[in-house]
């Protein structure tokens, strides 16, 4: 909350938003060899886990462009936290 209350604190804000959205999702791709082991099967060679690291790694590029575009998500001058035309929900 520290960071939606202080405006000059948008540049650390766009970071801890970043960071957020990449460290949580990969909790979803260390899950899936878990599972795998679990099911004694092999995570080397696994369609499902190459598939998933796929689409995680999607979703990384664009965690990333959002960064630098307002299509998603962006903030202004007084900090304050709006959705783009691309967010829905």
């Amino acid at each position: 909350m520290i960071f939606y209350t202080d405006p000059d604190l948008a540049a650390p804000e766009i970071v801890f938003i970043l960071v957020e959205y990449l460290f949580f999702s990969v909790l979803t791709v260390m899950l899936i060899p878990f599972l795998l082991h679990c099911c004694s099967e092999s995570p080397k060679g696994s369609i499902l886990l190459r598939t998933a690291i796929a689409l995680w790694g999607v979703f990384c590029i664009i965690v990333i462009a959002a960064q630098f575009t307002d299509a998603f998500y962006y903030t202004v001058s007084d900090n304050q936290y709006f959705r783009g035309s691309l967010s829905r929900c």
